[in-house]
């Protein structure tokens, strides 16, 4: 599991539903889609300290800058390292608000042509993240 600190930078709701933005290091913003508000999860404060969570498994990884594309939650970074299997593929990416880790198919790794060192974009759509206080 992926775990980095942030600090709560911004909360829209709307319902029962809150689109959370966190504030990653200095200047990453990635959002979180919860299933709560601030009224019904106390900490959910603007600039409470939480941290983000998700799950190797459903970090995407591209070679090209990002353009046009509808993940909000993507960051730039170096490929550290690939343990490449049979099916699936351990990757850790050094990106400006830590190591982040992902698993992929073995198969993507090839066809994406993946090398230590080689520059790469990290994604993780909103809906994956998790806060935890």
């Amino acid at each position: 599991m992926n775990s980095f600190q942030g600090n709560i930078s911004k909360i829209k709701t709307k319902g029962n539903l809150s689109l959370v933005t966190i504030t990653l290091g200095n200047q990453v913003d990635w959002v979180s889609v919860v299933l709560d508000t601030p009224s019904t999860a106390p900490y959910m404060i603007l600039g409470n300290e939480v941290k983000v969570l998700f799950k190797e498994t459903e970090v995407i990884l591209g070679i090209q800058q990002r353009n046009q594309i509808s993940v909000e939650n993507c960051i730039e970074g170096i490929l550290k390292s690939i343990e490449r299997g049979e099916i699936l593929s351990r990757l850790v990416v050094t990106t400006a608000i830590g190591e982040l880790v992902a698993v992929v198919g073995s198969n993507s790794v090839e066809r994406l042509e993946l090398v230590a060192n080689q520059d790469v974009t990290a994604l993780v759509k909103m809906n994956e993240i998790i806060l935890a206080p």
